[in-house]
C-alpha cells in the first residue's frame, strides 16, 4: 500500500472512483447531480496537480488507485480568528478495501501537508444523513462548528 501525490497518469482511475462517489451521494438524495451531469471533472482534477494551494492524493495497493483524498487552503470567512483554512474536499476508498485504517492514512498524510504550510484548522462537509461519513469524521476528531440547512421553494 503506497501513498503518494497525484500524476496526470492517475486521472482516469481517480475519475471512476469519483463516478462510485458521486453515485453513493445521489443515492443519498436526487438533489446530487448524477455523474453524467458533471463537467469537466478530468480537467479539474487535472488542474489539481501541481498547484500551490491544492493537494491531490492516491493510494495505490499493487499497482492500482484504490483511493484518493482532495484538498486544499483556502482563505477562512471573516468570522474566524485566522486567516487560512486547510479543506479536505473529497475522500474515498474502495468499498472492499474499507474499514482497513486507509482513509486515516490519507488524512495523516493531509496533516502533514497542511502543518508545512502553517495551517492550524480544517474543514470538511458531509451530507448531514451520510451517517459512515459522519462517523468517520469525528472518530478523527472533527467537530460540528456550523449547520447548512437547505429548503426547497415550491
Amino acid at each position: 500500500m503506497k501513498i503518494r501525490k497525484a500524476k496526470k497518469e492517475d486521472i482516469l482511475s481517480i475519475l471512476k472512483l469519483v463516478e462510485k462517489m458521486v453515485d453513493f451521494h445521489y443515492a443519498i438524495d436526487k438533489i446530487y447531480k448524477p455523474y453524467k451531469e458533471y463537467k469537466e471533472l478530468e480537467k479539474y482534477f487535472k488542474s489539481l496537480i501541481n498547484t500551490k494551494d491544492n493537494i491531490l492524493v492516491v493510494v495505490e495497493n499493487e499497482n492500482k488507485i484504490i483511493g484518493f483524498l482532495e484538498g486544499g487552503i483556502e482563505k477562512a470567512s471573516n468570522d474566524v480568528m485566522f486567516d487560512k483554512i486547510g479543506t479536505i474536499n473529497n475522500i474515498f476508498i474502495e468499498e472492499k478495501f474499507r474499514n482497513k485504517g486507509i482513509a486515516k492514512k490519507l488524512l495523516k498524510y493531509i496533516f502533514e501537508y497542511f502543518k508545512s504550510k502553517n495551517i492550524e484548522y480544517i474543514q470538511i462537509s458531509t451530507d448531514a444523513r451520510n451517517k459512515v461519513g459522519k462517523e468517520f469524521w469525528k472518530k478523527n476528531n472533527f467537530f460540528e462548528y456550523q449547520i447548512k440547512m437547505l429548503r426547497k421553494l415550491k
